[in-house]
């Protein structure tokens, strides 16, 4: 079989369960499975492929027929332009993550703090704490993450400049603080924010993810309030806050957090937003 025979046989089994991203995933696995670079498959697509690699890539192929992520598969996905390795256990990174990335980033160059430490609450595969320790090498990032599943992704997926934090973001910040004795110039978060009920809707695919980065509680909104309620107040002076959420969520959230900076901490804070993400959908609440 050539991979133009082999990709189009797979595009045809993997049609069978989902059409809109057959070829993708076909694609992907036989450039995985051949364990070649993307400019050497498409240059390749007459070329004989070697009997081993036609196999292994058909038994790829039926494990994402049967619903097992791509990313799983594969054991590593590409988020912000650096790989992350992932599998049963931890969050798939997701494109529309990279906007909390993009604001950290940018508020940390214009308040201009020389050194800053970042909080990544909920970390799992630690990609948004990690993308913005490599775009500002010189900041000190913290990694919290309660799953065992998690840690031990987020600990292969460090920088040098970041820390993973075995911890329980719900019991809030006091203990680390007394052990590291750090205010945060930046947290973000992408938490579970999925409400309970929701959970058995979602696709089965999604279900593959573990339960715990998904399950926000009754209202999805149980991680929102512990943030506002535990962790924004040790946030430093002319710091940034920023949250990913569900589309529907960012009116309360923006409550949430807009009732704390006008009680509490408005000679720190001026603003909370709310922006939409790439297809439209407002995915992020940030405060600064």
């Amino acid at each position: 079989m050539t991979y133009l025979d082999c990709l189009n046989e797979g595009i045809k089994v993997l049609s069978t369960v989902d059409k809109d991203d057959a070829e993708f995933d076909a694609r992907e696995l036989l450039i995985y499975a051949a364990n070649i670079y993307r400019t050497k498959y498409f240059s390749s697509m007459n070329e004989t492929v070697e009997e081993t690699v036609v196999s292994r890539y058909f038994e790829l192929i039926e494990e994402r027929k049967k619903g097992n992520p791509l990313q799983y598969i594969i054991g590593s996905w590409d988020f912000y332009g650096l790989e992350f390795l992932v599998g049963p256990g931890v969050l798939i990174p997701r494109p529309e993550t990279e906007m909390l990335v993009e604001l950290a980033v940018s508020h940390l160059k214009e308040t201009g703090v020389e050194k800053p430490v970042v909080f990544d609450l909920c970390a799992g595969t630690g990609c948004v704490g990690v993308a913005i320790a490599s775009e500002i090498p010189n900041a000190r990032v913290f990694e919290f993450e309660y799953s065992n599943g998690a840690f031990q992704y987020l600990e292969k997926n460090l920088l040098d400049n970041c820390t993973a934090i075995k911890y329980d973001v719900l019991k809030g910040p006091e203990d680390f603080l007394k052990e590291y004795g750090v205010t945060p110039d930046i947290i973000v978060s992408n938490p579970p924010y999925i409400r309970t009920e929701e959970i058995e809707s979602l696709q089965k695919e999604v279900l593959k993810e573990p339960l715990m980065a998904l399950d926000g509680g009754t209202d999805g909104l149980i991680f929102y309030r512990n943030i506002a309620d535990e962790w924004l107040p040790v946030l430093n002076e002319n710091g940034g806050l920023f949250v990913e959420c569900g589309e529907d969520q960012t009116e309360d959230i923006d409550r949430l957090f807009s009732a704390k900076i006008y009680n509490n901490f408005a000679k720190k804070f001026t603003s909370v937003f709310k922006l939409k993400d790439f297809a439209g959908n407002y995915r992020v609440v940030g405060l600064k």
